[in-house]
């Protein structure tokens, strides 16, 4: 069964090297993230990180691979403290869900967040330069694996563009012989 649906795969030309894109994430529940980040992890996709993810969000670094994600310069990791509500409905800070979450992240994000004053209720930001430095950028040209786009996807791209040059110089032939017709009709 399974190599049954690699062949499909191979056969339609699609990927499973491409997941998505996270641009605007501020997060959620711990629970939601941990097995959504999972089924990336187990699928072998790839994601590609163009702007917040914040809060659980971050589990991605702790779940997915270090060569499954690409930064680009608009990336921004935002990590905190768990909290959950108390008796009263407040916030609280959740001291178990934060070590849980301490526990998954890899080492080189643990020394990060200490050296930024640690879990705590407000957010802190890894970007920039510390977060290239972490993670490979996501290169213009390159599918999010950094490898070379496939040559079918850009003769697909091609063929497109060559049929919609077509249509436009049929379409544009169909226009002139309507205006000398409605021309050498309005003459008379």
């Amino acid at each position: 069964m399974r190599s049954i649906a690699l062949i499909v795969i191979c056969l339609i030309g699609a990927s499973p090297a491409f997941a998505e894109r996270i641009s605007d994430d501020a997060g959620g529940l711990i629970d939601t993230y941990v097995q959504k980040f999972t089924r990336v992890r187990d699928s072998g996709e790839r994601i590609e990180v163009d702007g917040q993810c914040l809060s659980a969000c971050t589990l991605l670094l702790a779940l997915v691979p270090r060569e499954r994600i690409c930064v680009t310069p608009n990336a921004v990791f935002g990590f905190h403290s768990a909290w959950s509500y108390d008796a009263q409905g407040g916030e609280a800070v959740n001291r178990d869900a934060t070590q849980s979450m301490w526990n998954m992240y890899p080492e080189r994000i643990r020394q990060w967040i200490r050296a930024n004053g640690g879990l705590h209720q407000g957010l802190i930001y890894l970007r920039g330069r510390p977060l290239a430095a972490l993670y490979p950028p996501c290169l213009r040209g390159r599918d999010r694996g950094g490898e070379p786009q496939r040559a079918q996807a850009s003769t697909a791209r091609a063929r497109y563009a060559s049929r919609a040059g077509h249509a436009l110089s049929a379409m544009r032939a169909t226009l002139k012989r309507e205006h000398a017709v409605a021309s050498a009709s309005s003459v008379r």
